[in-house]
């Protein structure tokens, strides 16, 4: 409550608000470029948890979205769409357009929406935003995970091909990458998630899996119809950004809200 001035043991007063509309769109900006860098590389939680948080704002609102147990995420509300309702607040639904604008230092929030990422109902990513998925790690190999091994729906998050792994940084942000075994004809194109706790239940299950099982990787069921089988050996490599373009597939995740997915399309 401090963002909106309001100190502890501070006497409020509360009342009814009888009319709410819903928003079609709204704009929105992190506080700090840390904040921004935890956007990065956390989108896909983000994604997930924003209506389970946020639902009621107004133009010029400070807000903060717990991303994890120990680490959140400050915005401020720059803009609503219809704009004729002024400072009143409005009602955030899943058929509203969240965008997310890059922070930079004194911007121009008029000129920002071209660039921003749109979390929820649809995507707009313009080339320099491109270099969000390129990866900047030494190529590594990883053996598959045993589909057997991995949570029974965790392939129910993920529509479009994804291999995640153990990282050291459990925030590095996903990136685009090439997946090859001597064993197929070509490589696979994925995009490579770093396994975090206190997402789901599934990726819980799925972090403490590949802990116990190091140099193993978890593939999705889209990437398995690649080629790539259970066990075998494959080479994780980070792609150029020539070679990416990104489209965009969109799916439900569970009966919580639709949400825009990245697919890779590899020139």
């Amino acid at each position: 409550m401090k963002l909106h001035g309001i100190q502890e043991s501070e006497q409020v007063m509360l009342h009814n608000v009888n009319s709410v509309n819903f928003c079609d769109c709204i704009e929105i900006m992190p506080a700090s470029l840390d904040d921004w860098n935890i956007i990065q590389s956390t989108a896909f939680v983000i994604e997930e948890i924003f209506l389970d948080q946020i639902r009621v704002v107004q133009k010029g609102m400070r807000f903060v979205l717990n991303v994890f147990d120990n680490l959140s995420v400050n915005f401020q509300v720059i803009s609503i769409i219809p704009e004729n309702i002024g400072d009143a607040p409005v009602i955030v639904s899943t058929t509203t357009q969240v965008l997310v604008v890059p922070w930079e230092e004194k911007k121009d929030s008029k000129t920002s929406q071209s660039s921003s990422i749109d979390f929820i109902d649809s995507r707009k990513f313009t080339s320099n935003l491109i270099d969000d998925f390129v990866g900047n790690f030494e190529e590594k190999f990883s053996r598959v995970l045993p589909d057997s091994l991995g949570p029974e729906n965790l392939n129910d998050l993920f529509a479009v091909p994804t291999v995640i792994v153990l990282d050291e940084d459990p925030y590095v942000k996903p990136c685009v990458v090439s997946l090859y075994s001597p064993l197929i004809e070509s490589p696979c194109y994925a995009i490579k998630l770093a396994a975090v706790k206190g997402v789901n239940q599934e990726l819980d299950q799925l972090q403490e899996t590949l802990e116990r099982r190091k140099g193993h990787c978890w593939i999705s069921k889209s990437v398995r119809k690649m080629g790539l089988k259970d066990a075998m050996q494959v080479k994780i490599h980070p792609v150029t950004k020539n070679l990416i373009n990104i489209t965009y597939l969109l799916t439900e995740v569970y009966d919580l809200q639709e949400v825009s997915i990245p697919t890779v399309l590899v020139a």
